[in-house]
């Protein structure tokens, strides 16, 4: 009797355990869609104002945004914008899921052992992410930032994304040294994702709570979608109005020449040869970016994730 009670015990515990690890399955895939789906909307928004950002950031001489738009319609064109759109646009299905997820486990991690969600919880769950997701980004925006920066098209180095990758390996004297030079700037974006999305989200966190108040709810869910919009620009915000320097330096080491294997510029060498207003070179793109991009994101983040769980505002963002 007492072996076929604890056969019953046993069972019931694996079935209960089967249970909860499918649930977390199917939460952790429709976590991935939304991010993935948000993410694709946000690059198709932004890559434009990326393009601007990085060549003012890269070509001193341009007198400002607007310069910067001219030059690049009167030479080449609307398609000017979107160049090394491809790999940021399918590395973002990769990358924004990756965001969401890490950031969706750390608040659930700290739920689990009955940490109260605050302001300091928002920073830090976005942090974890943000570091993590840099190691998907680097790579990916030295492809971007590469061929971002090819201005003549009858003359270039690089046709795309993998010939880009091609011919950085051929160049390579070994493996290792390959991925030394696709991850050139890793530093700096860990500083500007550790940081800045852990501003992204503390930001938004604090524009849902205003929202609510002023609103008079007291769920994000009954919240009207341009007050969620405003929030996820409010994040926005916050984190270019930290990210920005390190984004310079980031784009100064990675838009140099890849090819040139002997060359190969440091953190502190980049910082100490910038001028303090370079570190906030182009900020009126990145603002401008980052209002309808964190909204963007953001926003379609929560309505795709709201749709597959069939349940309002059940979402990472509370």
């Amino acid at each position: 009797m007492k072996i076929d009670y604890f056969k019953d015990i046993a069972l019931r515990s694996s079935a209960d355990f089967a249970d909860k690890l499918s649930a977390m399955k199917a939460e952790h895939a429709k976590e991935l869609i939304a991010g993935s789906v948000s993410g694709m909307a946000n690059q198709s928004v932004c890559h434009p104002f990326d393009t601007i950002r990085t060549r003012l950031q890269m070509k001193p001489e341009l007198r400002g945004p607007l310069d910067c738009t001219i030059q690049i319609v009167r030479y080449e064109g609307v398609a000017g914008f979107y160049k090394g759109f491809a790999a940021p646009f399918f590395a973002q299905a990769v990358y924004k899921s990756i965001l969401f997820s890490v950031n969706s486990f750390a608040q659930k991690t700290l739920d689990r052992y009955e940490i109260e969600r605050t302001r300091k919880t928002a920073f830090f769950c976005g942090s974890v992410g943000g570091i993590v997701n840099s190691l998907v980004t680097t790579p990916v925006e030295l492809v971007r930032n590469q061929l971002m920066m090819q201005i003549n098209d009858f003359n270039r180095t690089f046709n795309g994304p993998s010939h880009f990758v091609s011919r950085v390996y051929w160049h390579s004297k070994s493996k290792l040294l390959f991925i030394r030079q696709m991850y050139r700037g890793l530093q700096a974006t860990i500083i500007r994702d550790g940081g800045g999305v852990g501003f992204l989200f503390l930001g938004f966190s604090l524009g849902l709570n205003f929202a609510k108040e002023y609103a008079g709810v007291t769920k994000k869910s009954e919240l009207p979608l341009p007050y969620v919009m405003l929030s996820g620009s409010m994040g926005g915000i916050a984190f270019w109005s930290f990210a920005l320097p390190f984004d310079g330096i980031k784009t100064r080491l990675q838009c140099v020449n890849v090819l040139q294997s002997d060359h190969r510029p440091r953190f502190l060498d980049i910082v100490r040869s910038m001028q303090p207003r370079d570190f906030y070179r182009g900020w009126q793109v990145a603002l401008l970016r980052g209002i309808p991009g964190a909204a963007t994101t953001l926003t379609v983040h929560h309505l795709v994730l709201t749709r597959l769980l069939n349940q309002e505002g059940n979402s990472s963002f509370r």
